[in-house]
């Protein structure tokens, strides 16, 4: 199957038919002087940002050995207090790039079972359920509540560190010939 949740993913490169052409790819450091040298990647697909959708579909394209290099603006992978509500079906996808992936993941989340929203301006407004115990039967999966500093985490566990280019701030993409293309400041 090349799709995952109406997505169409790239076939899988095999040995012997080498259907995806490779592409050098480079960028350009977002704080740099003219004389830094710009990191090179020999890659087949260029992602553009380390959070949880880049990481995810590299993990998606990783398992079809495909070479990727993930190019992000932050200097570093750091922590971020926000926290992260995640739909049962951002689960079931997760299952679908990678059984592991999203056991890694839920290693780390906390089960929401009821949830109860009120306004301190409106009285009458609120609501809440207890069903949400349910999700597994109807979804497939729980609704689950989880730090995105520990969500990053879990993603970006068995993606190797060499192909992530930190510090690059995607300002154009030029296509230079069928197989070149370059991202530049």
């Amino acid at each position: 199957n090349d799709s995952c949740h109406g997505f169409h993913l790239p076939p899988a490169n095999k040995q012997t038919s080498r259907r995806v052409p490779s592409i050098p790819l480079q960028a350009t450091p977002s704080t740099t002087s003219s004389t830094t040298e710009y990191p090179h990647f020999d890659a087949e697909v260029g992602i553009i940002g380390a959070g949880p959708a880049g990481l995810a579909l590299a993990h998606a394209l990783q398992s079809r050995n495909h070479t990727l290099a993930i190019y992000e603006r932050r200097s570093s992978f750091r922590p971020v207090g926000a926290a992260v509500f995640m739909h049962p079906i951002a689960l079931n996808a997760l299952r679908e790039i990678s059984p592991a992936l999203e056991e890694r993941l839920r290693d780390v989340c906390t089960t929401i079972r009821e949830i109860s929203v009120s306004s301190i301006v409106d009285e009458d407004l609120g609501f809440g359920t207890d069903r949400l115990d349910e999700a597994p039967e109807t979804f497939g999966s729980p609704f689950v509540s989880v730090r995105f500093w520990d969500m990053v985490k879990a993603l970006k566990g068995g993606l190797d560190e060499s192909m992530f280019g930190f510090g690059m701030d995607l300002q154009r993409f030029e296509q230079h010939e069928e197989e070149h293309a370059a991202l530049q400041q």
